[in-house]
């Protein structure tokens, strides 16, 4: 082995070229700063590592017209701005990891990197003047890595069937167009894309039965490919799509594309507009809309919404009445949160309303339908450094037990004035146990013998902040 680490990347190692090649036993040369002043165009077949960032040469040390490197499995040529060509590399059967980001002059990759059977690791991040990727049949391939290469504008064709990828992330590239042949990689589970410009999608991409995770962002234009008569009739697995984008037409075609979406982030885009067409989204459950400060729209609510979080404070009055739909909520297990302000009212529909952090009521005859509507107003920020969140406690009869936890992640998100509105199905937690208080294994049967009876129930609800101290135990703080 050896390796070399000088000072600077600009000390030159004095060789004639021919400096390793009769070190047969050599296995590893790795040299971490400065280069070699003749290159290293000899050396011993018996490599299995070799790491030359910053290699002066035009091309890679060695092509088939040497001999075989059978034995090589790791190749590192990063940071090459010399680098221009990668030549043949069918000399390396063996290699697992080929690695030559940020050369910044590479223009031309031989096919033959396509064909490397035993390749798990293919990294070609921020080469920016590589227009064209050879075609891949890489069965091993693990990590495919093309960010930040800026003049790339197609994703490779995918020869055969790759089941080995389990995510894919191109960030900054030139990309705007997926081959029908992505569907190759099978077992793709999450793929984030962000570029610029249209962006096309075969319509193939619905095929993939694996892939649950969709992330675009930057485009401003979405267009499908269909290839075949099948396309229109085929429904896409994906379950979460985050989109970041200024435009509701892109977003109604992703909507369109991933039907089946069970979640919805659209943070910190420029939209304007929630489409109407969402409203067909029958499996769509969750909406974050966090950071979304130009929303001045919602057009439609999917049927079976369960949490939805808004940001932005432009919302037409028509648009928040969407959001405190009465049918929307008392269907239970919802959880909702938006801007508000202090000359809002209170929808009538709630029966019982208080300026207090706690409210009480009765009940009798049956479990009654539950829903929670509260605002409160900005917090000092030292205080808020401390807060994890709010904590809703459910008091019967003196029996007391969290209802609902509301936590936030960064405390920014609770500087200004905010609407949580909430529905928890407790009659069914009753039901199933789950939310018995310890120590209380009658409260069940405690209430159905006072409803039986027609008996008068008392209940309290309470809302509190909340931290965390340094044993996670949790410290109550009143809000």
């Amino acid at each position: 082995m050896i390796y070399l680490d000088f000072p600077s990347t600009e000390t030159i190692i004095d060789c004639n070229g021919k400096a390793f090649k009769k070190m047969k036993n050599l296995k590893t040369l790795i040299i971490k700063n400065g280069y070699l002043s003749k290159g290293a165009r000899h050396l011993p077949s018996g490599l299995r590592v070799l790491e030359l960032p910053r290699y002066r040469l035009g091309c890679i040390p060695f092509s088939i017209s040497n001999k075989t490197f059978e034995k090589m499995k790791i190749l590192k040529l990063n940071n090459c701005e010399h680098l221009t060509n990668i030549s043949d590399v069918s000399c390396l059967p063996n290699l697992e990891i080929f690695s030559f980001k940020k050369c910044k002059n590479l223009i031309s990759i031989d096919e033959s990197i396509g064909f490397l059977d035993k390749l798990q690791i293919l990294n070609a991040e921020g080469c920016d003047k590589l227009s064209s990727f050879p075609p891949l049949k890489l069965n091993s391939l693990q990590e495919l890595e093309l960010s930040c290469c800026t003049s790339l504008k197609k994703f490779p064709q995918i020869l055969d069937k790759m089941n080995n990828i389990n995510y894919i992330t191109l960030r900054d590239t030139g990309i705007k167009e997926f081959p029908s042949s992505f569907q190759n990689l099978t077992k793709l589970h999450s793929l984030s894309i962000r570029g610029h410009g249209k962006l096309i999608f075969p319509c193939s991409i619905l095929m993939m039965s694996n892939l649950s995770e969709v992330e675009i962002e930057g485009y401003s234009r979405l267009v499908t490919k269909p290839y075949d008569e099948l396309s229109s009739l085929l429904s896409s697995n994906v379950k979460e799509i985050f989109i970041e984008t200024s435009k509701d037409k892109f977003l109604s075609v992703a909507l369109t594309l991933f039907s089946n979406v069970e979640t919805l982030n659209l943070s910190n885009s420029d939209i304007k507009i929630l489409p109407e067409c969402i409203k067909k989204c029958c499996f769509l459950k969750n909406i974050y809309l966090d950071g979304c400060i130009y929303l001045e729209e919602i057009r439609g609510i999917p049927p079976n919404l369960k949490r939805l979080s808004l940001g932005g404070d432009l919302l037409t009055s028509s648009s928040k009445s969407m959001l405190v739909n009465q049918e929307l909520h008392e269907a239970g297990g919802t959880e909702f949160r938006f801007p508000s302000s202090q000359s809002e009212l209170i929808p009538e529909w709630f029966e019982h309303q208080s300026r207090e952090r706690s409210i009480s009521f009765s009940f009798r005859n049956n479990f009654p339908s539950l829903v929670f509507y509260f605002s409160f107003i900005s917090m000092d920020e030292w205080f808020l450094e401390l807060v994890s969140g709010l904590r809703v406690y459910f008091l019967i009869n003196d029996y007391a037990y969290t209802l609902d936890v509301l936590k936030f992640g960064n405390p920014i998100d609770v500087l200004g004035e905010y609407t949580y509105i909430f529905s928890s199905d407790w009659k069914k937690w009753l039901e199933l146990g789950d939310y018995t208080p310890k120590g209380h294994p009658e409260l069940k049967s405690m209430l159905d013998d006072a409803l039986l009876k027609n008996e008068w129930i008392h209940a309290e609800v309470e809302i509190v902040a909340y931290w965390n101290d340094d044993d996670d135990d949790d410290i109550v703080v009143e809000s």
